[in-house]
């Protein structure tokens, strides 16, 4: 998390920000991701408008994007026609907004800083641009001086006050007095050269600014030098809107130097702390993770336990469904474990074998955990840094290794690896549930930049690879078998593709390149098909459904849950409220005798499963 911010009619209501926004509606305590149909952006600034229902606008991937009463993101500003890095509102005239960006431009005198502003006095409806003097690239830079930055704040008591800093070689300060019609630079004198954070704490007479090694330094609002004797104690580090800080220097208790952001407390609400990996809160004189509802807000792999219960990676830790619903750490004895946040874990990975036991590839290393055991232990054998673990196999199946030019195999749980072959660089194992002497994996040549599938019928003792279509694959990102048919493999590959082509003069051609495209083979991977060019969901998984021929689920990173009833050849996006969210995986299952039909998928927040069946038609 990196930002931090209260409504300012609700204590209670305060939301965080990562690369998403969260709501929590008691101080901190509990989370949930706040506005639907948002598009996963690099979050620069927020600012959270007063009123009876949320109203929140972000500064996103230079754009500005509004979300009110928790409803659907909306992109309210384009990076082309008003770019955007920081913005703020006047507290007493909400309505009142100035946006600032300031970016590195080559001119002919060099490269130099573009200052970029613009006002609006109708909540962010509609926008005016304002030059800023000095800050239209009329001053040249270094060569090494590529990426200045600004902020900006808004003063708490005057609505037509507003102060912008902008960093480039040296920092420098501006100020409009009249809502952002017009700007004029700030004395100089004692200014710190490296100002990242400005703010106006109550009593509201003095500005506060933050330099990138966590240095205060003050200011009267109405003018004069700046003076860096202010105590680094919490009230000076802590003002709403909040100050960029390193670590809770003075404060009560410690974050540690992962803290980003911090907050005071208001009303009967703690103070909260922007950290790593989501949000801390202050409980008397100690700081406790406040993730509740935030653990799994980013979830890499999924696997079901022989016991029921659901073992998911996320962006913090790794994480177990506890009866009722709530996620508990489950990464006891990994390398790097907290258990007070389940941070720490390097996870890259979660199957569960035949046993119904969890295994893990975390620290190059290979580990194991059944349900009932307090902590995981690891698995040795000949590797030396484990990278690849296939998906779950069933109890015929052996476990297999990739670990640097070699993959491995073992028939007894890891206790012996009789069998090794050379296969370089294994990205995905996928092993059909129908044939236990088969597994495929891919392949990812760096030096000759294609791809490869390889396939073995005899349990590992030895790879072979598969022709692939015409003109072999490019990049295959994700890959899955139909488990009751260890021959039809559905894959998301870059593959060349033919399509018609039309000339000025109305003739029909066609052409062919390599198109990142979803194919599916009937016979082990040896032909391939469709090969025409058309959309598709970028699938980050598949899966396919066990009960129902035909019928293959999609993945997409950007785009949801996608489905095709007609195996792979048209596909359209399955509906539900998480329908533009991101889909990671899909929850492993533990065999054939406990796998279900329909396809649960791993997403940022939470697993959600398709209702009814796919047939014909989206």
């Amino acid at each position: 998390m990196r930002f931090l911010a209260r409504s300012p009619t609700n204590p209670a209501v305060v939301f965080a920000v990562g690369d998403t926004v969260w709501r929590s509606a008691d101080g901190g305590a509990h989370w949930a991701p706040y506005g639907r149909r948002m598009v996963r952006v690099y979050i620069s600034d927020m600012i959270v408008a007063p009123g009876p229902i949320d109203d929140v606008l972000i500064a996103g991937n230079g754009s500005i994007f509004r979300s009110t009463g928790g409803g659907d993101w909306q992109q309210e500003t384009d990076i082309v026609n008003h770019p955007v890095d920081a913005i703020a509102q006047a507290p007493t005239d909400p309505a009142r907004l100035v946006t600032t960006i300031a970016s590195p431009v080559r001119s002919t005198a060099g490269y130099c800083t573009r200052v970029l502003t613009s006002r609006s006095t109708d909540g962010g409806r509609t926008w005016s641009p304002v030059a800023v003097p000095g800050g239209a690239c009329s001053t040249p830079l270094t060569q090494a001086e590529t990426n200045p930055g600004a902020v900006i704040v808004a003063s708490p008591t005057d609505p037509q006050s507003f102060w912008i800093v902008v960093w480039r070689e040296t920092a420098a300060l501006w100020r409009t007095r009249d809502g952002g019609r017009t700007w004029t630079q700030e004395t100089q004198e004692q200014f710190p050269p490296d100002v990242r954070r400005l703010a106006i704490p109550a009593p509201y007479d003095e500005l506060v600014a933050v330099t990138s090694d966590n240095t205060t330094f003050h200011r009267p609002v109405a003018g004069g030098s700046w003076r860096g004797d202010l105590p680094p104690s919490c009230a000076a580090i802590v003002p709403e809107p909040f100050v960029l800080a390193t670590a809770l220097t003075g404060c009560a208790g410690t974050v540690g130097p992962a803290a980003d952001a911090l907050l005071r407390g208001a009303g009967d609400s703690p103070a909260l702390a922007a950290a790593s990996p989501g949000v801390m809160r202050q409980a008397g004189s100690s700081w406790q993770p406040s993730v509740t509802g935030m653990d799994a807000h980013l979830v890499t792999a999924a696997t079901r336990l022989g016991d029921g219960r659901v073992v998911l990676v996320a962006g913090s830790g790794l994480y177990r469904q506890e009866p009722g619903g709530s996620w508990s750490a489950w990464g006891q004895g990994l390398p790097g474990f907290d258990v007070a946040t389940g941070g720490g874990v390097s996870a890259g990975s979660v199957i569960t074998d035949g046993q119904g036991r969890a295994i893990a590839a975390a620290a190059g290393r290979l580990w194991r955990r059944a349900a009932a055991e307090p902590q995981w232990t690891e698995i040795t054998g000949p590797f030396s840094y484990v990278t690849a673990v296939p998906r779950t196999p069933t109890a015929d199946h052996p476990l297999y290794v990739a670990s640097g030019n070699t993959i491995y195999a073992s028939d007894d749980d890891g206790a012996t690896w009789p069998r090794s072959a050379a296969l370089s660089d294994a990205r995905v194992f996928d092993l059909p549930a129908s044939d236990p002497d088969r597994a495929y994996a891919t392949r990812y040549d760096v030096a000759g930049a294609t791809a490869g599938l390889y396939v073995t019928n005899d349990r590992g003792a030895s790879w072979q690879a598969v022709a692939g279509p015409p003109g072999g694959f490019k990049a295959i990102g994700a890959l899955a078998v139909d488990p009751v048919d260890a021959d039809h493999l559905v894959a998301q590959a870059t593959v060349l593709v033919a399509f018609e082509t039309l000339d000025m003069n109305g003739s029909i051609g066609s052409m062919t390149e390599y198109e990142p495209t979803v194919v599916v083979s009937h016979d082990g991977g040896r032909t391939w098909w469709p090969h025409v060019r058309r959309v598709v969901p970028e699938g980050s998984a598949f899966a396919f459904d066990r009960e129902a021929p035909g019928v293959i689920y999609a993945g997409s990173f950007w785009d949801g849950l996608w489905a095709s009833a007609d195996d792979g050849v048209t596909w359209g996006q399955v509906p539900g409220p998480n329908r533009d969210q991101a889909v990671m995986s899909f929850l492993q299952e533990g065999g054939p005798g406990t796998a279900v039909a329909s396809a649960r998928a791993a997403a940022p927040w939470r697993l959600y499963a398709t209702v009814g069946r796919v047939r014909s038609g989206f």
